[in-house]
């Protein structure tokens, strides 16, 4: 197996805080990397399944179980207990070139938590997709922004450079949440987004303010980010408050911006 890399006990017990809840999480946050390690943390306490038992096996696959299917032990672990949670974790090397992570969990006695069937799924990035956005590439985003979102997009809740987006190359988001009923005067905001339904390149991130100038209705707020290189049909978006506890999701329509 692969060692997780050492957490420690005040993140341990902010993890335990914060997850308390769910049924599982992935590490590293926000997201997991192809061809990096990844480890991955299930509560049984939230599995009707698998409520109190003590063994464990991860069963996973990647791509739609396409390639490098694997089975290992999960043990124990030592986030501390919040709402009675029982986590257990596995840690594992995640291939390179891969899109997705799927798994089940089984238990001794020929238990099983398949997410009632349809398995569980967790998206995989791309390292590429991390790289740093040049200074001047952020700079001339902005200023074209600046010149243009008046005649364009006085009225919108957001606006993406370039138009159209171009594969492999960085992006643009603006958004100003004075425009949405949700987040008006919540700043900053996070944009989770994806390509091609959510499949491709998810990202969740934080805006900054723009250098855009800001009246009462304006207050443009911006991020940046690399567009996959096979990304093909379109990038979706929510929208949400920095505690993202509340959302504009565009009436559970999420945003849509064609490629």
């Amino acid at each position: 197996g692969v060692r997780p890399s050492t957490t420690d006990d005040v993140e341990m017990d902010r993890l335990g805080r914060e997850m308390k809840d769910e049924l599982f999480f992935t590490l590293p946050a926000p997201d997991v990397l192809s061809g990096h390690p990844a480890t991955l943390y299930f509560n049984t306490r939230k599995s009707d399944n698998l409520r109190g038992l003590r063994e464990l096996t991860l069963h996973g696959g990647y791509d739609g179980w396409k390639r490098d299917t694997f089975s290992i032990d999960m043990s124990p672990c030592d986030i501390p207990s919040y709402n009675s949670a029982e986590w257990f974790s596995a840690s594992f090397q995640i291939p390179a070139g891969t899109k997705q992570l799927n798994f089940v969990i089984g238990g001794e006695g020929d238990k099983w938590d398949n997410n009632d069937g349809d398995d569980y799924l967790v998206t995989i990035s791309d390292p590429e997709l991390k790289r740093p956005i040049p200074e001047n590439v952020v700079n001339a985003f902005d200023e074209e922004a600046n010149s243009i979102w008046a005649d364009r997009h006085g009225a919108d809740l957001f606006f993406v450079l370039p138009s159209p987006l171009k594969p492999g190359e960085p992006a643009a988001i603006y958004v100003n949440p004075q425009r949405s009923e949700n987040l008006a005067n919540k700043e900053p905001v996070v944009i989770v987004g994806g390509f091609d339904g959510w499949s491709n390149g998810n990202f969740e991130l934080t805006t900054s303010r723009a250098p855009i100038p800001q009246f009462a209705d304006v207050r443009w707020q911006t991020a940046k980010v690399n567009v996959p290189k096979d990304a093909r049909d379109d990038l979706q978006m929510v929208f949400a408050d920095e505690r993202k506890e509340i959302y504009d999701n565009n009436d559970e329509q999420n945003y849509t911006v064609r490629l």
